[in-house]
């Protein structure tokens, strides 16, 4: 677990933020998030909050491409991950 998931993970046990603020708040630290594997549906529901609330961005499966969760801030980053994905798959 890195530091900032340490740190996000103890102000939901402390009940200052309930998960789906620190999910979201996750990927808008990290900057991008590419979801290559199944996720959950609480999960994928916190992400769409997200993008509905204007605070992520969400690039939609094309092809080989995956999806990805990104920072509006991050949005070239999140692109560059995606194609380095398809080029290692």
């Amino acid at each position: 677990m890195d530091e900032i998931s340490a740190e996000l993970s103890q102000l939901v046990l402390e009940g200052k933020i309930d998960g789906n603020v620190a999910c979201v708040a996750y990927v808008r630290t990290r900057g991008y998030v590419v979801i290559t594997t199944p996720i959950s549906a609480r999960l994928r529901a916190a992400y769409n909050e997200g993008v509905r609330n204007g605070v992520l961005g969400h690039l939609k499966k094309q092809g080989l491409l995956p999806e990805a969760f990104f920072n509006p801030a991050f949005k070239n980053a999140a692109i560059k991950a995606r194609k380095d994905f398809e080029m290692k798959g």
